[in-house]
């Protein structure tokens, strides 16, 4: 039982560790100067340092679910469009494949109506999605968002899958863990996938978790240290 708790707290600390690895990533590739970061003094780092742990101690604590700020779009009296800047709770699933909202979001906060994509009765088959419990859903509206993190303005973008009576404001997906065997304890969404498509789909997670366990090696170790520091 100990080696399991251990394997599980392991496996949390890696997927947060990989998830801040990403967003920092992320940004380090849209404008970040490569010669400035190796000119980064001593405190600079340690600030940076402790910045990161605490990151992956938020993910961790918060069972990978943070506070998000989405901008919905909705319109004035004039017709003009104005972001709305929303404050919600995001979870993040690691065997989601699509991003979602839920409905009553958007409704609450007024979206312009005139954003929302109705998905194709011909293509809504194609990205029936499958939940815990062998459940199925088939999705029939989207809509892209803009977000960011609290105190941080770097914005992201990307299309979410609207759904009704949804128990989350906002489920976004993993870009790094789409492994079928890990599971968030809330949402498995995933497309119905051919046998070879799945093949090819468990290749590719194990060649991830490869490389990400590679990756996060030396930055387990100096996660554990900052947040056992506190």
């Amino acid at each position: 039982m100990t080696s399991l708790r251990t394997d599980q707290h392991f496996l949390k600390l890696s997927m947060a560790i990989a998830q801040v690895l990403y967003e920092n990533d992320e940004e380090d590739t849209e404008g970040a100067d490569p010669v400035l970061a190796t000119k980064l003094s001593p405190s600079t780092k340690k600030k940076m340092q402790r910045a990161f742990a605490a990151d992956v101690q938020e993910l961790m604590i918060n069972d990978f679910t943070r506070s998000l700020v989405v901008i919905i779009q909705t319109k004035n009296e004039d017709g003009i469009l104005v972001p709305r800047f929303v404050p919600v709770r995001s979870k993040y699933d690691t065997g989601s494949d699509e991003n979602f909202v839920n409905a009553e979001i958007l409704k609450k906060n007024q979206i312009d109506p005139t954003l929302i994509t109705a998905i194709p009765g011909k293509h809504q088959k194609k990205r029936e999605l499958t939940m815990l419990g062998s459940l199925t859903f088939i999705p029939k509206q989207e809509v892209r968002l803009s977000w960011h993190k609290h105190n941080d303005m770097k914005q992201r973008e990307d299309v979410f899958i609207i759904v009704e009576d949804a128990p989350f404001d906002v489920l976004i997906c993993s870009k790094l863990w789409k492994v079928d065997s890990v599971q968030t304890g809330l949402f498995l969404f995933g497309r119905n996938k051919s046998k070879a498509e799945k093949r090819e789909q468990k290749e590719k997670a194990e060649k991830e978790e490869t490389d990400a366990q590679t990756l996060i090696k030396e930055q387990l170790k100096e996660a554990e240290r900052l947040v056992a520091r506190g």
